[in-house]
């Protein structure tokens, strides 16, 4: 496979690390929807990158950056979601690297280690759950998450009254501490938990060796069938920008870089032509 560095040289780099800010400075925009004075300081100071790309490659911007989020996170601690604290990591990430000749692979190296961390820690985090070693999270899940939900009704694991019932139990729940909840079938069930535990372990496997090795590649076809299969059902955006924008950082590759582009690309289009039909 043709790589973007032997197809341009050395200027690639240069590009791939321009690309990669782009992408970044675009989520922070997009997803700090957080305590707004942190928000606006941050948002601020990516737009200025985005109007004047040279001061990517100086560290101060990023750092402000990183400080504005994290204090917006704290600020608003009750709306924070993990994506949020990955976007503060890769933040910091470029901060250290912005200075160095060697940015672009140093931010594709950290890029990789973070996507490894996330999805190391998200599998650890299952496997100490009693719900998802007894098949609870498979056959819950899907049957109270109105998106999974719908996504089983469609493939004829959930009933449609089956779903209203579990509705109701929602609602049940704001004022009740048990409610009683119709499961997904089986099949599904195992499909769904089977799923979730191969491609993030997939993953994690894929990011955890060195990108020279060939089972790199396997990391880049896994995080992409995530983002696909993951984020066109339960369209967390901030999550898929911020995994797609890693992702795209450490890509050598230019037909794994385009898809990473159009994944960025086409979940929130998704997600919009959804809300509006």
């Amino acid at each position: 496979m043709i790589t973007i560095d032997e197809v341009a040289g050395r200027p690639a780099s240069s590009r791939r690390w321009d690309i990669s800010v782009l992408a970044l400075a675009l989520t922070v925009l997009a997803f700090d929807n957080v305590w707004w004075p942190g928000r606006a300081l941050a948002s601020s100071v990516c737009m200025l990158i985005l109007l004047a790309p040279s001061l990517s490659r100086l560290a101060s911007p990023w750092v402000v950056s990183a400080c504005a989020l994290t204090a917006a996170y704290i600020g608003d601690w009750s709306d924070t979601d993990n994506h949020h604290l990955m976007i503060i990591a890769a933040v910091l990430l470029v901060a250290l690297v912005a200075r160095n000749a060697q940015r672009a692979e140093l931010l594709a190296q950290g890029a990789r280690h973070l996507i490894a961390m996330a999805f190391v820690l998200a599998l650890l985090a299952k496997l100490a759950s009693a719900d998802f070693r007894s098949g609870q999270f498979g056959a819950l899940w899907p049957a109270t998450d109105s998106r999974l939900a719908d996504l089983a009704v469609r493939v004829g694991a959930l009933a449609p009254a089956d779903r209203a019932t579990n509705e109701e139990a929602l609602e049940v729940l704001i004022t009740q501490d048990t409610a009683p909840f119709i499961p997904v079938e089986a099949w599904f069930a195992n499909l769904f938990t089977g799923w979730t535990a191969a491609i993030e372990l997939a993953i994690a496997a894929g990011f955890t060796v060195r990108r020279d090795n060939r089972l790199a590649i396997v990391g880049d076809l896994a995080l992409l069938a995530f983002l696909a299969t993951t984020y066109s059902v339960v369209p967390v955006l901030g999550f898929a920008a911020i995994l797609g924008t890693l992702g795209l950082s450490q890509s050598r590759h230019r037909s794994i870089s385009g898809l990473y582009v159009l994944g960025l690309v086409a979940i929130p289009l998704q997600d919009a032509l959804a809300t509006i039909i």
